[in-house]
């Protein structure tokens, strides 16, 4: 098999710039995240140096109002200066003194709060103000560096692979292929289903044959047990399938290859220990002497780290003993950090405070180089893919997304035709005895004997819409009573695709069964604007509560798949009225 070559560019190194005064420079879930762990590195020394004449209620509102200030400000500049950051980084000056700003927002606030409040604290206002503003500036510049790295990687990810995976996709799109795919994900299926659905299917030849009583309430119970339990997670596992097509490393091999072959990373590394470790003498000794401890500490930790990866760089065999041996120096810095300032504080850190910081050391320091391994294994491999990747793997790659798509069929089908029907059965069986009529009850039990018993309906379309629409309708005979309305225009329409029109008729039919035990639905098929189509379906059913936008879900992924989200669910007087509209494909 032979494959046109794609030319793409090595993936490059981000500059600082891109990565801190781009996207994330401004980022609400960022933001979140730093107020959380701010709020322990802040609070918690405040709380502890409080006494009975602390105002702890007006402390904790000016500590809330300085928050409020950071996210007010990050909203303005979100909507003006830094609108169009992502496409056009903020220049690095600009990013510092947004940060600087925020700083100084919260400080101000959160100074005054303690005044007030009669807190007391050890340290000039220009000290903690150059605190608070170290503290905010590296929870800022770190997680945008995290957030970054992340985005960088999956980004990539999926542009390498869907450039790579067009070409083949286009030979491997035989109709003959996927109906090999279609076997054997049907045979899975079977057996799966066969396996547990085997107790109600007794039950139903049982009644059937005359060899046990019918307990419709029961039987009904089951059916729709049946439905549930089975049917609808076979059909989640598929869905979610079409997602899940290309394997990333674990983390187990991540961390192996982090504590035995990559540098250390001394910047972040260093960073997180002096921000993490330098607040409480600050707190303890006063400006000078606490400038001295975060002086040591960031020397020391740097010193430590370059030295080792000095020696790992001539003697790469020994980096697993070097790892362990720089895991148990930095130990050790933190110890010494604790008795020079013992002897200089007349209060000292309890040892519970003591062991916190050495294990809260010890996760950071494993975790940083967990995550610097991450990004790297992962370039390199999306890397080597690029520049040496082989027919084979890009076949199977192909191959494992086309069955994807199998499987969303697969998936549509269980989803519908066979979870849905299960329940409308289950429903006529609660109707018939309630009304006492016996043959419409036996009917409805041979009918789900039927869908248990038979394989599971090949996923068919029709070229034309109008036909996939009365193709649709037609599963559902017997069932519910339909009215149809198409447009005239459309019945010979072949875009947007007839298959996509009628995975929301189905879903649509599907809903007003099973939730709103609808005995009567209108479905009109009508052309919209730029060639799109709009379906509306009108039941008699129950309703809903409130206007929604549906829960995350297996219909709800089809209908934002197939509408890219112009989708809606109301209630009517009577019934839910469900309007999708399905754009057409562009050439």
């Amino acid at each position: 098999m032979q494959t046109n070559p794609i030319d793409v560019a090595p993936i490059q190194n981000r500059s600082l710039i891109q990565r801190f005064c781009g996207r994330w420079l401004i980022s609400w879930k960022l933001l979140a995240i730093n107020i959380f762990l701010s709020m322990f590195l802040i609070i918690g020394g405040d709380l502890s140096r409080s006494d009975q004449n602390t105002n702890i209620k007006l402390y904790v509102i000016f500590w809330l109002l300085g928050y409020l200030l950071v996210i007010s400000f990050a909203a303005i500049m979100h909507l003006t200066i830094f609108k169009d950051r992502a496409l056009h980084p903020a220049p690095l000056w600009m990013a510092i003194s947004y940060q600087v700003i925020l700083g100084t927002l919260f400080t101000v606030s959160y100074q005054f709060g303690c005044g007030i409040s009669g807190l007391s604290t050890k340290m000039l206002p220009p000290a903690h103000v150059i605190l608070i503003f170290s503290i905010c500036l590296n929870l800022q510049f770190t997680s945008s560096a995290i957030a970054d790295i992340w985005d960088e990687v999956s980004s990539q990810h999926r542009k390498l692979i869907e450039q790579r995976v067009q070409v083949q996709l286009l030979e491997l799109s035989q109709k003959q292929l996927q109906e090999e795919f279609r076997a054997e994900l049907n045979t899975e299926l079977e057996v799966a289903l066969k396996k547990l659905n085997e107790p109600l299917i007794k039950t139903l030849q049982e009644i059937t044959n005359g060899l046990a009583r019918i307990e419709p309430a029961e039987v009904s119970s089951a059916i729709k047990v049946s439905a549930q339990e089975s049917v609808r997670p076979l059909s989640k596992t598929l869905w979610q399938e079409s997602s899940n097509t290309i394997k990333r490393p674990p983390l187990s091999k991540i961390v192996a290859i982090a504590i035995s072959t990559y540098p250390i990373p001394t910047f972040w590394l260093t960073s997180m220990i002096v921000i993490t470790q330098s607040i409480n003498p600050f707190l303890q000794l006063g400006f000078w002497r606490g400038l001295t401890i975060f002086v040591f500490t960031a020397g020391v930790t740097t010193a430590i780290c370059t030295t080792a990866n000095a020696i790992t760089k001539r003697r790469q065999k020994l980096y697993l003993p070097i790892f362990i041996a720089v895991f148990i120096l930095l130990q050790f810095r933190r110890y010494l950090s604790a008795q020079i300032v013992a002897r200089w504080a007349s209060n000292q850190d309890s040892p519970e405070v003591f062991v916190t910081q050495i294990i809260i050391n010890a996760i950071g320091f494993v975790g940083i180089s967990t995550l610097i391994a991450w990004r790297r294994v992962n370039v390199q491999a999306l890397n080597e893919l690029q520049l040496d990747i082989k027919e084979q793997q890009v076949a199977a790659i192909a191959r494992s997304k086309q069955a994807a798509e199998v499987a969303r069929e697969m998936s549509s089908v269980l989803h519908g035709a066979v979870q849905t029907r299960l329940v409308a059965c289950a429903m006529t069986i609660d109707n018939s005895s309630k009304s006492g009529d016996e043959t419409t009850l036996n009917l409805a039990m041979l009918e789900a004997l039927s869908i248990l018993q038979a394989p599971l309906p090949i996923s068919q379309s029709e070229v034309t819409l109008g036909a996939e629409v009365e193709r649709k309708l037609a599963l559902w005979h017997g069932l519910c009573a339909f009215e149809l309305q198409i447009d005239p225009r459309l019945v010979d329409v072949t875009n947007p695709e007839p298959r996509e029109v009628g995975r929301i008729i189905e879903e649509g039919i599907s809903n007003s069964i099973r939730h709103g035990g609808a005995s009567k639905i209108a479905v009109s098929v009508m052309s919209g604007a730029e060639g799109s189509v709009v379906v509306q379906i009108d039941d008699n059913g129950t309703g809903i509560n409130k206007p929604t936008q549906g829960k995350p879900g297996i219909g709800t992924a089809m209908f934002a798949s197939t509408t890219g989200g112009s989708w809606s669910l109301s209630s009517l007087e009577q019934g839910a009225r469900l309007l999708a509209v399905i754009p057409a494909q562009k050439n």
